[in-house]
């Protein structure tokens, strides 16, 4: 089933990096957000960023107001994050 066009396209922002919003040159930096964000949604089962309105979402990813995580979903976001980092550089 295929989600309304609205939706991916919130998802698609919200796992940008504030530098691919403004434009600005692509590197590795957008990755690692956007590992970053998708490990947030893993771990919470949500999305770090959300809103009904394309700016303000993309205001929240500029300024990097997400919801804070509980001490344990840390860790294992921490662990999550350095098996990936492990993974990559082997």
């Amino acid at each position: 089933m295929l989600c309304p066009p609205c939706k991916c396209v919130r998802v698609r922002v919200g796992f940008c990096s504030p530098e691919i919003i403004q434009n600005l040159a692509y590197g590795e930096k957008a990755d690692v957000w956007s590992l970053g964000c998708l490990l947030y949604q893993m771990c919470t089962l949500n999305p770090p960023f959300f809103s009904s309105n394309m700016l303000t979402l993309a205001t929240k990813v500029f300024h990097s107001s997400c919801l804070s995580l509980s001490v344990s979903l840390y860790v294992c976001l921490s662990v999550c994050a350095l098996v990936c980092v492990i993974v990559v550089i082997a």
